[in-house]
């Protein structure tokens, strides 16, 4: 090859590289254009911790960890957590985490809710509507 094509050649993959960045890389040097799983989880906790909090007892909250392979843009606005429609609050349940940025995304996480509450039982069988 000549000077003149090996110096396209090489322009071109430069630019290639730049714009394309290779498989996995996040393309930054840190991660700001991704959004710490850690921040999401430990919101989604606050979420529930906050919203159980309104009833009495206690709670044992389970996040389950999202998959490392999963790269969400990260989110200038706050970040908008919600009950899905017919979640459960106990148990083995999801909660909906939305970003309404300007590259929106939306995810479900998987939660495990075990809520700790003081009932009152009888030693004996009562009839309905005694009192």
């Amino acid at each position: 090859m000549n000077n003149q094509v090996k110096c396209v050649l090489t322009s071109i993959v430069s630019i290639v590289l730049t714009v394309c960045p290779l498989a996995g890389a996040t393309g930054n040097t840190g991660n700001e254009l991704r959004h710490d799983h850690e921040d999401i989880m430990l919101q989604a906790k606050s979420f529930i911790e906050a919203d159980l909090d309104q009833h009495s007892g206690s709670a044992n909250i389970l996040v389950k960890p999202l998959d490392n392979r999963l790269q969400l843009h990260a989110c200038t606005k706050t970040l908008n957590l919600f009950w899905p429609p017919g979640a459960r609050k106990s148990g083995h349940t999801s909660i909906g985490v939305r970003c309404n940025d300007h590259k929106p995304w939306k995810i479900f996480i998987g939660v495990q809710i075990q809520q700790i509450v003081d009932v009152w039982v009888t030693k004996t069988a009562i009839d309905r509507d005694t009192v």
